[in-house]
Formats: structure tokens, sequence, C-alpha cells
């Protein structure tokens, strides 16, 4: 039964740590910048919300090696493509407050059809 869950677990873990570390970059990097335009700070909280999210992006390219390991490129990479289409637009409209349009929304559930379809491959 672990081996069942295995696959969906490394691409949950995936898709999390990458979408969550490009999101949570994408929100602190303007924060960063001003504290380094005023006062010249590299060492701040920002600087920590960055970092964190650069560690995570990292982490989740080390779960995609995992992956790359098990699981067919053909069927992997559209299925992690996708779900980081879809959960970076979502946290881009949901975190950071961005405009997504009823084609976008449309385009991401025609995303999830598609991973749900490879999935079952």
């Amino acid at each position: 039964m672990f081996k069942e869950l295995l696959m969906p677990l490394l691409f949950l873990i995936y898709t999390v740590l990458s979408v969550g570390g490009m999101v949570l970059v994408k929100y602190a990097l303007p924060s960063f910048k001003a504290a380094w335009d005023q006062q010249h700070q590299i060492f701040n909280i920002h600087a920590l919300w960055v970092g964190t999210g650069a560690t995570m992006y990292v982490v989740s390219f080390l779960t995609w090696m995992i992956i790359l390991a098990r699981a067919p490129l053909s069927i992997a990479y559209p299925i992690a493509i996708g779900l980081s289409l879809a959960g970076s637009s979502l946290c881009a409209v949901f975190i950071l407050k961005e405009q997504l349009s009823t084609m976008g929304l449309l385009g991401i559930g025609l995303i999830f059809i598609g991973v749900v379809l490879l999935s079952r491959n």
C-alpha cells in the first residue's frame, strides 16, 4: 500500500515546496528590496523569507530528482508542470491577490483534468 501512495505523496511534496517557495520569494522580494534601498540592510526578516522560499524551491528540485528516478518522464513531467502551474496560479490569486480571468480558471480546470487522466495511465 505504501508504494501506491509514494508517487502521489512525492508529487504533493514537490508541488507544495515548488509553489510555496515561488510564492514566498515573490511575496518577500519587494520588501527585501525596499529594506535594501532604504538602509542597505541585507539581513532582515524579508531576507529570511526569501532564503526560506529559495530553500523550499531547492528541496522541491531534489524531490523532482526522486520522482524522475521512479516515473516515466512522459507522465511525470506533465503532472509536475500541470500541478505547479495550477498551484501557482491559485496561490497568486488567493495569497498575492493577483487577478485571474475566467479563461484562466478554465485553463486551471483543464490542467487538473489532464493531471487526473495522466495519473491513471
